[in-house]
């Protein structure tokens, strides 16, 4: 098996996160072993300072992801074969998606309106790498957003921020 490599960034983590997982898992279940794979995920701090403009369900579903991702990095702890790579940052996201093997973006907005903070209703738009000029130029767009000021946590870090 090649290795893969997914990238999923920003607030519907709290969605596809739980899918992500679970083929991750459902994958050493059959299989007897972790599947080849690294993933990278950008999600908001829960240290972010403004919170507060969206609401306390936001930041329990951070808190929640934060939970979750922390397990399955204790789960996988050791084994070489699947890797976790978890950012955060600290300003509103206009967009998130998933990227898988740097060639399918999946990519929606985050958007504020009466009121209210959407991400996972907002409609998916599909890219593929070398399918057109726009495909590419969106896929690295959302590359070099991904990469923009995300701070790497590892699990030590996710582990202190448990227990304090």
């Amino acid at each position: 098996m090649n290795q893969q490599k997914s990238t999923a960034s920003a607030w519907a983590l709290h969605v596809s996160w739980k899918t992500v997982r679970e083929c991750v898992e459902q994958y050493q279940k059959i299989n007897g072993r972790f599947p080849k794979t690294t993933i990278h995920l950008k999600v908001i701090s829960p240290q972010w300072k403004s919170w507060n403009t969206l609401g306390s369900a936001w930041h329990r579903r951070n808190e929640a992801l934060h939970e979750s991702v922390t397990e399955f990095l204790q789960i996988i702890r050791g084994n070489p074969d699947v890797q976790v790579i978890l950012c955060d940052y600290e300003y509103l996201p206009n967009w998130h998606g998933v990227l898988i093997n740097e060639r399918h973006l999946f990519r929606s907005s985050c958007l504020y309106r009466n009121n209210e903070f959407t991400v996972h209703k907002n409609p998916y738009v599909y890219f593929r790498h070398e399918e057109n000029y726009y495909s590419d130029m969106q896929i690295s767009e959302f590359q070099y957003w991904f990469n923009h000021e995300a701070r790497p946590r590892t699990l030590i870090d996710l582990l202190n921020r448990s227990t304090n």
